[in-house]
């Protein structure tokens, strides 16, 4: 039989059209749906909607406040899934050269830029808690005259620099197939759909097209993590989602987010932020506040 070839990349052309900075809102049912990349960087923040994104060949969950940054020719995709009565998905995309900022980044006291920008290379992820705190500051990028866009830019890639940002390892090795890669996005579609109930590898993989076993494999494979992990990693992050934009009870939230156990969640959310929800809802809602006194350029 045949073996598929392997999906590849869509190359897209920005064309900054002699600026250094180009921003634009994408906004729809779904976030953009081509595995795609280009010569330019690009920082996507997340308004609306939460799914999946590939990111090289690292899949990674998102929600509102997710923000990451992509280097030059990384390939990457959103995989939306719509809910209810959320309405459309929104990101605010700023695409950007490093032309553009001149020998400025060459600067001895530039060197954590040029750190993230190279760590851009394999995508890179910030903290929620930070990301929520730049959304000001990324609108008034977007809205901002041609002459103040690069050293907005500049500001807010040193705020971002000296964070705590997550590197992601790529590329892995391997990958899947443009049919392997559809099934994929099945099982995910319906994790996406169905998390806030008891659901099983099997129903999964049986949406998906395949059996347990293969769905398994594909996971492991694409994501480094078996179903439970997955199911666990995507009821976390809408959890964090439903802290920062809802006023509900945290046991209200986890009971709508599939956990059944209050102790038991707590424990997760503690292993995974090193801090309580009530503790974390409060530490957004301050970067919020911080954010809204602040003094942008």
């Amino acid at each position: 039989m045949r073996r598929e070839r392997i999906k590849s990349p869509i190359f897209e052309e920005v064309g900054l059209m002699g600026t250094g900075v180009t921003t634009e809102v994408v906004s729809g049912p779904k976030l953009r749906c081509v595995y795609h990349y280009h010569p330019e960087f690009e920082l996507t923040y997340v308004e609306a909607g939460s799914g999946s994104i590939l990111i090289g060949r690292k899949l990674e969950l998102f929600q509102p406040g997710h923000l990451a940054l992509f280097g030059r020719n990384l390939p990457h995709n959103y995989i939306t899934v719509p809910a209810p009565n959320r309405g459309n998905s929104q990101s605010l995309v700023i695409k950007f050269s490093r032309q553009g900022f001149g020998d400025i980044v060459q600067l001895r006291e530039m060197s954590p830029v040029r750190i993230l920008l190279e760590a851009a290379s394999q995508g890179v992820v910030f903290r929620l808690e930070d990301s929520r705190g730049m959304a000001e500051k990324i609108h008034a990028l977007h809205n901002a005259p041609e002459l103040f866009k690069v050293p907005r830019l500049l500001m807010i890639l040193a705020e971002l620099a000296v964070s705590n940002y997550r590197t992601l390892e790529n590329p892995l090795p391997g990958g899947l197939n443009d049919f392997d890669s559809q099934r994929l996005k099945r099982g995910l579609e319906y994790i996406h759909a169905h998390f806030q109930k008891r659901i099983y590898l099997a129903e999964t993989a049986k949406a998906a097209g395949v059996s347990p076993d293969v769905f398994g494999r594909m996971l492991r494979r694409m994501v480094r993590k078996n179903f439970s992990e997955y199911l666990m990693d995507f009821r976390l992050a809408e959890v964090e989602r439903m802290l920062a934009d809802t006023s509900l009870g945290i046991a209200e939230i986890a009971n709508l987010c599939g956990f059944t156990n209050l102790a038991n969640f707590n424990r997760l959310f503690r292993k995974r932020h090193g801090t309580a929800p009530r503790e974390f809802r409060y530490r957004l809602r301050e970067a919020a506040k911080a954010e809204q006194n602040g003094n942008g350029l």
